[in-house]
């Protein structure tokens, strides 16, 4: 086999087909290398994603995050609408202005800036107010100055209920309304990752809608209960009531609400909501993957360097202790056994966001923390070390543009005098998950490798 290693987006899978073959490599270029395959390979899953998206930057706690929009509109698909025949006003979109922000509500929100004209001519000496969003806007008209029209802009979000009202004099002179036409060939609706573990589903309901999510803990740690807060809104209806711009739907459990929705011609329609909670939110989770692993030992006995390999099983079980909504301990212990060949990676982590983009559905998360190898074979005996690789992980919420799903790519490095090791994987999946995974260690002349597919599944929860 050729030294280092081809790009592809299943270079990992590659070590195990030839694991007997591999050449040694030093551990930077591995360790370059490798990075850069996981980064190339969710660009290449995830292109169809970000192609020909909108992005902004915002600064929040500390943190950098990034936002992009999720659903593809046109600014041709709201419509600007005069309560009263008018040829005073004219308004219209600026082109190029439409992006997504988050609102104070915390909803991704799609924004653009209106240009509102108001011809002089035949206004002459007057004062222009406008009222919006309980702002006001004013304009003194005294004079042409060359110019037809007195211009100025305003920001309008465009999925919220929008009026403008425009007065003259102190009078009520006309009212300017948004109506959004929502397209079959389109998506309505942005789901925010944070309801991505609730696996919120809404149906019966075909106008455009945002969503996001809060879960709150109820109760002492070992017996907390979800109450899971659902904070959306919609341009064209809005609740019988009439009263709130912004809707926030409580659940407690598994289930599902429909509401009732008006429209300005009193239309109704209904908007079904529908998530999954656990009767109890518990602070640890475990699971447990199993699955065909290739096990190559390498090592030096009696001056002569002996090397074994093949196919086996692997085991290894997950732990997560959740401290915080963006910190936790984690654990994992990786088992693969060949006669009487064995390979044991236990690893204890502190894991911690360090950044969140793309409105939230990709997490850059630290992991600090140690490891404890054994390794043990005919040819170069036993083997207890512990050692402290340093990693990171990148998980994806929706990748491909499936619901609830999550692809996610991270590794420990670490390389000094004494040892070598890397341990890089990549999974995707819901509840199950799949994970293609390889691990390395090298200390002098002995050498382990494991590389394998797992199927990931829950085992149980406490605490």
């Amino acid at each position: 086999m050729k030294r280092g290693w081809n790009f592809h987006p299943f270079f990992i899978f590659q070590s195990l087909l030839s694991l007997k073959n591999l050449e040694k490599t030093s551990i930077g270029s591995l360790m370059l290398v490798r990075m850069i395959s996981i980064l190339f390979t969710l660009l290449i899953l995830s292109g169809t994603i970000f192609a020909q998206k909108r992005e902004f930057v915002s600064f929040k706690n500390g943190q950098v995050q990034f936002g992009q929009s999720y659903l593809d509109l046109d600014l041709k698909n709201f419509k600007l609408k005069f309560e009263n025949d008018n040829k005073i006003i004219k308004a219209a979109f600026i082109k190029g202005t439409l992006e997504w922000k988050k609102s104070e509500e915390g909803l991704y929100l799609p924004q653009a800036e209106l240009l509102i004209q108001i011809k002089q001519d035949d206004l002459k000496e007057s004062q222009a107010l406008i009222h919006f969003n309980e702002r006001v806007y004013s304009a003194s008209l005294k004079s042409k100055q060359g110019k037809n029209y007195l211009s100025f802009s305003l920001t309008l979000r465009l999925f919220e209920r929008n009026k403008l009202n425009f007065y003259l004099d102190g009078k009520k002179w006309n009212s300017l309304y948004l109506e959004a036409l929502t397209s079959p060939k389109v998506k309505h609706h942005y789901i925010d990752p944070t309801c991505t573990p609730y696996h919120l589903e809404i149906f019966d309901f075909d106008e455009y809608l945002s969503v996001s999510c809060d879960l709150e803990r109820m109760g002492t740690i070992g017996s907390e209960r979800p109450k899971l807060k659902l904070i959306w809104v919609t341009p064209n209806y809005y609740t019988l009531d009439e009263s709130k711009q912004y809707n926030v739907t409580t659940f407690t459990s598994s289930s599902s609400s429909s509401i009732t929705l008006k429209n300005k011609k009193g239309e109704l329609k209904k908007l079904g909501l529908k998530v999954k909670l656990p009767r109890k939110l518990n602070r640890i989770k475990t699971a447990l993957g199993i699955g065909p692993y290739g096990l190559l030992s390498r090592g030096e006995k009696d001056g002569v360097i002996n090397e074994d390999s093949g196919l086996t099983g692997n085991i290894t079980l997950y732990g997560r202790f959740d401290i915080t909504q963006n910190s936790s301990l984690r654990f994992f212990n990786s088992f693969a056994m060949k006669s009487r060949e064995r390979f044991n990676n236990f690893g204890l982590y502190f894991a911690y966001d360090l950044a969140r983009i793309y409105d939230d559905r990709i997490q850059i998360v630290a992991l600090l923390g140690a490891q404890y190898i054994t390794h043990q074979t005919e040819f170069s005996g036993h083997l207890n070390k512990l050692i402290s690789p340093q990693g990171g992980e990148i998980t994806f919420h929706h990748p491909f543009g499936l619901r609830n799903y999550v692809l996610g790519a991270g590794g420990f490095f670490s390389s000094g005098p004494e040892n070598e090791y890397i341990n890089s994987w990549i999974r995707f999946g819901k509840s199950t998950t799949y994970e293609i995974n390889f691990i390395k260690y090298e200390q002098g002349n002995r050498e382990v490798r494991v590389a394998g597919l797992s199927v990931i599944f829950p085992l149980f929860s406490f605490l």
